[in-house]
């Protein structure tokens, strides 16, 4: 309620609300309404999931079969493209973010909290100085070392997702988030074979390797 009452945060509020409205697609949370109440407070209104967050079915499975693995890596993707291509970035992908649910044709992938982290950030006063906006083992080195981000923030957040996803490890840790963010940004990403000896897919590397490259002028568009 204390930043409803500045003009400039939910003007910009309020605007970025309207272009995450338009992330309309059958694997992303719908949007339903965004607004001020009538004490002035800001909101949104989303769309109510059913199913079970990624995170949580990796805590009791580990890692999910292949096939499952790069079911969910395609559609997670191609909710990533039809934003992009709308001009709209996530900047927070991770397995809390990603609702899985069973369906009569295998698992169905919702993608939650679009925007989330640039609407927490429509003002400066919303962020504390020196403070990271984003999940740091998901992060990208350009939003580690606090530099502009764009749609290849969620090339890289989705390539570190799919390898947790297909080896059950996450490729960068640490005991302090320092040293997770300090490997993400000096050291390449691992092969799967590293961590999972069963999958020696070098076709499956090649995309991992090119979705978390540190430059990222060197990712998929």
């Amino acid at each position: 309620s204390e930043f409803s009452t500045d003009p400039e945060i939910a003007r910009r509020f309020l605007n970025e609300a309207k272009s995450y409205a338009l992330v309309a697609h059958p694997n992303a949370v719908t949007l339903h309404d965004f607004g001020q109440d009538e004490d002035g407070n800001l909101f949104i209104a989303m769309e109510y999931c059913e199913g079970v967050d990624l995170k949580k079915v990796l805590a009791e499975q580990r890692r999910l079969s292949l096939v499952d693995a790069i079911d969910v890596g395609l559609q997670v993707a191609d909710v990533l493209a039809n934003a992009h291509s709308k001009g709209v970035v996530h900047r927070d992908l991770k397995p809390e973010n990603v609702m899985l649910r069973k369906g009569m044709r295998g698992l169905h992938v919702k993608v939650l909290d679009f925007g989330i982290a640039r609407l927490m950030n429509a003002g400066t006063k919303l962020t504390m100085a020196g403070s990271i906006a984003g999940t740091p083992r998901y992060m990208s080195p350009e939003q580690v070392e606090g530099g502009d981000v764009d749609h290849r923030a969620d090339v890289y957040a989705l390539g570190v997702l799919l390898y947790e996803v297909l080896t059950g490890v996450q490729p960068f840790d640490g005991m302090t988030i320092a040293e997770i963010l300090r490997k993400q940004v000096t050291q390449p990403m691992p092969m799967l074979r590293d961590h999972a000896p069963d999958l020696d897919h070098p076709e499956i590397d090649t995309v991992l390797q090119k979705a978390c490259q540190n430059d990222r002028n060197q990712r998929f568009e």
